[in-house]
């Protein structure tokens, strides 16, 4: 992933939404942080109000149409997937946990601004197309891939802060690709930001960006893939909450039964209602 200050004090809403997003690609790490200790008590009981419109909201959807620049998208994805830092996993209906989804060895990158060569790009969604392969309930991979990639894009994490009143930068994203009988969806968690300067210099704790974490986690869930074209908008479902951890794997390791449900009964209700906990 990207490495930034994650505390991105020069973020506000009345910056284009070209600039929220370039400023956001550089501040949002996939910050998985060390799964070391996952087994811990996630949820706590609301001392806080939780920021934006999740103080009155915590829950719900709204209608959300990802980038539509396929090279932006791919880029994103290769960002994500080259990094190696445990930030994108897989969950089908045979395993009984996410598995990573990464690359064993990064490619060279160019020599222009780091960034990622068209061929390191073009691999990283072929080696994703192959892993998906196997558990996604239809033939159609590539299509199906190419939503998949959208719905892992930077562009619903920036348009869901906005949506939700929140700073434009989320702390800490994780990725799981669901798949089960009849659905296929992205699930993300990651720490929100408080768009009030105040309450973030007492929120956010941690001091590299990959540890950078504030006491609310928000989970958003994509539409059903296999049905849903993502070419209009389409209804994200989120849920926000307080909670005492230190990576969002911890916050996204309280939630596997909600993920087991789902792909291996095809029961979404937990994860398109609230927040498990």
């Amino acid at each position: 992933g990207t490495q930034g200050d994650s505390s991105c004090p020069g973020f506000s809403f009345g910056c284009s939404a070209s600039h929220v997003r370039s400023e956001a690609q550089r501040a949002m790490g996939c910050g998985a942080g060390t799964a070391r200790n996952n087994q811990v008590a996630v949820s706590v009981k609301q001392t806080q109000q939780l920021p934006g419109k999740l103080a009155t909201e915590p829950k719900g959807s709204f209608d959300l149409k990802p980038s539509a620049n396929e090279d932006e998208v791919k880029r994103d994805f290769a960002r994500k997937y080259w990094a190696n830092s445990n930030c994108m996993h897989l969950m089908g209906p045979d395993n009984t946990r996410p598995v990573a989804l990464q690359a064993v060895t990064g490619p060279a990158k160019s020599a222009a601004g780091g960034d990622l060569s068209g061929p390191a790009i073009s691999m990283s969604v072929e080696n994703a197309a192959e892993t998906l392969a196997p558990i996604l309930p239809t033939k159609e991979t590539e299509e199906v891939l190419a939503k998949i990639l959208k719905s892992l894009s930077v562009s619903v994490e920036i348009d869901c802060t906005i949506n939700l009143d929140l700073s434009p930068q989320m702390m800490q994203p994780l990725y799981v690709i669901l798949a089960s009988k009849s659905q296929v969806r992205v699930c993300t968690y990651a720490f929100v930001v408080s768009a009030d300067p105040s309450r973030q210099k007492t929120d956010v704790k941690g001091d590299r960006p990959t540890e950078k974490r504030t006491p609310y986690s928000c989970r958003i869930v994509s539409p059903n893939l296999l049905e849903e074209t993502l070419e209009e908008p389409s209804p994200f479902h989120y849920a926000g909450r307080q909670v005492q951890a230190r990576t969002s794997h911890q916050v996204m390791e309280s939630d596997l039964d909600a993920l087991r449900n789902a792909v291996a009964r095809d029961e979404w209700s937990d994860l398109l209602v609230a927040s498990q906990g």
